[in-house]
This record gives C-alpha cells, structure tokens and sequence, in this order.
C-alpha cells in the first residue's frame, strides 16, 4: 500500500472513529508484513534451491521439495525465484500489490523502461491479458526506434567515409603544390640540360625555363582544378544524400509514433482491440504499399530489367495473397 493517504486523527473523537483508526492501522500493518513476507519467501526460495538445502530436509530434488513440503509446482516456485533475481528485492517490496504473475511480466521489460511502464500504467488494477499486450506493444516500439537508430549511425558512418574522401583530394592538392614548388627551385629543366651550354644565351635559358614552368603551372591548375571541382560535386552529393536520408528517418520515425498514438486512442474508445489491430495492420499496409510501387517506379527508371523482375514477384505474391483471402 505504497500510494495510502495519511489519515489525521479528529480532536472530539467518538467510539466509532476510535475503533476505524485501530482497524485502519491493523490493516496498513498487516499488509506491510504480507509485502515484507512476501519478498523474503522470494529470497528464501532462492537460497534453498541455489544451496540445495532441501537435501538436508530429506528431499532428492527442488522439485519434489516444492510440491510434497510446500504444495506448490516447481514451475510456480521458479517464478517466484526469477522474477526476483530479475527485477530485485526493492523493486518487489515496491510494487508487491502488481501481484507476482504480472511482475514476472515485467521481467522482459528492459531496466531502463521498466519503472517508466509502471508510473504510467495503472499495473495493479489491470488484467494480465492486458499487461502482456502492454508488454509486446513496448517491445515492438522498442524495436522500431533501435533499427531507427541503425540507420541513423549507417549514415553518420557513409558521411564519415565521404569526409575521408574529400580529406584524400584536398592532400593530393598539397601534394601537388609542393611538387610545383620543388620544380622551381631547381637550376635548370630537362630540355636545358640536353642543349650545348655554349651554343645558348642567358635570355634563351631564361625563357626555355619559362616555358617549362609554365608548362608545369598549366598542368597543375588544370589538375587542381579538377580536383577542387570532383572534391566539391562529391561532397555537396553526399552532404545532400545525407540530409534526406535524415529527413526520410524523421519522417518515418514520425509516422511510427503517430501509428503508435492511434494505437493507444483506438485502444482507449473500442472494446475488441484485435478490430483495433486489424484497422493499425491494414493502415500500414496501404503505407507500405505505396512507398513500395514509388521506389519500384524509380527502379524501373535506373534499371528497366531489374524493375521487371521485382514486379513479377510482387504480382505472384499478391495472387498468392488473393488466394488466401
């Protein structure tokens, strides 16, 4: 009874009220030590099977322990084990009036969204059916946000390799400059060594120099260039390939939660939730189609036989769908 309101004793008070503040103080007692017993019973099972203390008691296994000295199933008293060792001796004596079939539930709820569940959740006063399907229904948007969460790392790890190609052109070009930069500062060129020294003036040094230089500025601005222009279309495509993608995520990751929404409020007003669950199924079908037929429109445009080859298997499986129904 974690949730019970104080209740302050009246100054004038009569037999009866006397009588109700006993009883009410018996009852918080009581119930405080069925939750403390009930977590110690939890513990003290473990102990016996984990020790194996009931061979002292006569008995060869656990199992013939639980059922002839406590009257109980193997399979109940491992319940009462696991979900201890699962969800702990506190989160027990917290939450012991959820009732031990709907807490070894909650054992499959990770820890970090287990307490979250029970604070918005009234467990204690729902059926099991219906803390299990809470339980899936957690799951399954679990799932959904962890794939979410995989493409999103997928496509901060293209970006980074799109970084590393661009970081590649830019040292080439350094590379490049350097080699220029070397070509300089070397007394003569090639074609100068080749020509009799003596035959040759300063002036006609000077200018075959000239032309080599030139020569070799002219191939490396070219090459600069184009590199600088490659460097440039590839990072814009993929700066822009990466923000759709993102967007394409937000926009699904949207949509999940807004089915997810509409789950709950269907869920909420309707008395048949396998109705509910039919008309959520059905919705993300028609979705899911037509984001189907547009990315096999774009196939068809990239690659004709391909495209050819999906729609004749999504035709066979939509005959085979058609039979079944």
């Amino acid at each position: 009874m974690n949730n019970s309101i104080a209740i302050t004793q009246p100054e004038n008070i009569t037999n009866e009220q006397s009588e109700a503040l006993a009883l009410h103080q018996r009852i918080l007692v009581n119930a405080n030590m069925a939750v403390a017993c009930w977590t110690e019973t939890c513990k003290d099972l473990k102990r016996m099977r984990d020790a194996k203390l009931y061979t002292a008691l006569g008995f060869e296994s656990f199992s013939a322990y639980t059922e002839q000295a406590l009257g109980i199933k193997e399979r109940q008293a491992y319940t009462y084990i696991q979900t201890l060792e699962k969800l702990g001796s506190e989160f027990l004596k917290q939450n012991a009036d959820i009732g031990i079939t709907k807490l070894s539930l909650l054992t499959a709820v990770p820890v970090m969204e287990r307490q979250e569940l029970v604070d918005n959740n009234d467990i204690a006063g729902m059926s099991v059916a219906e803390v299990k399907k809470l339980v899936a229904e957690n799951d399954g948007r679990g799932e959904q946000i962890s794939l979410l969460n995989e493409k999103i790392e997928g496509l901060i790890e293209e970006s980074d390799e799109k970084q590393k190609d661009i970081d590649y052109a830019e040292q080439r070009i350094a590379e490049l400059e350097k080699e220029l930069e070397q070509e300089r500062n070397k007394p003569t060129v090639t074609e100068v060594r080749e020509i009799e020294v003596s035959k040759i003036t300063d002036e006609e040094i000077a200018e075959i120099k000239a032309k080599a230089e030139d020569d070799i500025r002219r191939e490396f601005e070219a090459e600069k260039k184009e590199l600088k222009k490659q460097m440039s279309e590839e990072k814009k495509k993929a700066v822009e390939k990466y923000k759709q993608q993102l967007a394409d995520l937000d926009t699904e990751k949207r949509e999940i939660l807004e089915r997810a929404a509409e789950l709950e409020k269907r869920l909420a007003v309707t008395s048949s939730p396998e109705t509910v669950k039919f008309t959520f199924y059905f919705d993300s079908l028609q979705n899911d189609y037509s984001k189907l037929f547009e990315s096999l429109s774009k196939i068809k445009t990239e690659n004709p036989e391909v495209a050819a080859k999906y729609s004749d298997a999504l035709s066979k499986y939509m005959q085979m769908m058609s039979a079944k129904l």
